[in-house]
């Protein structure tokens, strides 16, 4: 729910994408920010975007070597994603939220 225009500001914590548990052996779950935050520049001005409202985003899962692991459409609707990890390698991998082209939220946890 929107409180006001300022509301992703005075609440950053409505922005941030949430891993956990880190580390992990069998599942991790991504907690989907309430406000997707897009940040373009271009010819020396630089603009920030607020998106609460957002038919769907690329979730997105990489290793260490730049190899995508994982990938999934997520739709608004979904507020947490719990992705299977109990068969990937040991290690860290990134994790990223795709929307319009941009990533507009990443995270990281590590596979014990």
């Amino acid at each position: 729910m929107i409180v006001s225009i300022d509301d992703p500001i005075e609440h950053p914590e409505k922005t941030r994408l949430r891993v956990y548990p880190d580390p992990a052996k069998e599942k991790v779950t991504v907690e989907m920010p309430e406000y997707l935050i897009r940040k373009s520049e271009g010819n020396g001005i630089s603009a920030t975007t607020y998106y609460h409202q957002w038919p769907e985003v690329r979730m997105v899962v990489f290793n260490l070597f730049g190899r995508m692991i994982f990938s999934k459409e997520i739709q608004q609707s979904e507020k947490t994603v719990s992705i299977n990890i109990s068969t990937w390698p040991k290690g860290m991998y990134l994790v990223s939220i795709v929307f319009m082209n941009d990533i507009v939220g990443s995270g990281k946890f590590i596979v014990n």
